[in-house]
């Protein structure tokens, strides 16, 4: 099980890459950079899976990186914010069109933490909640 973090970032980005996965549930500890995919429940706090998109239709969000957290797990949510907005690749929102987009996090439960899941997920989203696609090559 994961937490979703709550950033408050956001980006004017330009230009980009993206990966594409098809369609399906993928468990949160499996997601890498490059997928696309959309939220089981976009209300949840806590998750465990997401749907896969292909990074071509509409989709919820994207992973930009994956990376492992380190520090006490009371200072998962700083870890996760302030790694997350080191690694914004500036390149990203050519390839879907839009120009603001803001980041997210997704971060071990404490009970995960003590089990050895240290690893952070940032994602993008567009600002206003609304789908995200990437444009075609």
């Amino acid at each position: 099980m994961r937490r979703l973090g709550v950033s408050l970032g956001i980006f004017a980005v330009m230009a980009g890459f993206g990966w594409f996965f098809s369609q399906g549930e993928v468990a949160v500890t499996d997601m890498e950079s490059g997928l696309c995919f959309n939220w089981e429940d976009p209300n949840a706090f806590e998750l465990d899976k997401v749907n896969k998109a292909e990074c071509g239709e509409p989709h919820d969000a994207y992973v930009y990186a994956v990376f492992a957290a380190g520090g006490e797990y009371a200072t998962i949510e700083a870890t996760a914010d302030d790694g997350c907005f080191g690694r914004v690749p500036l390149e990203l929102a050519e390839a879907y069109g839009i120009e603001t987009l803001t980041y997210n996090f997704v971060y071990p439960t404490s009970e995960g933490w003590n089990a050895g899941d240290k690893d952070v997920i940032c994602v993008f989203e567009s600002f206003d909640g609304s789908k995200i696609q990437r444009a075609a090559a």
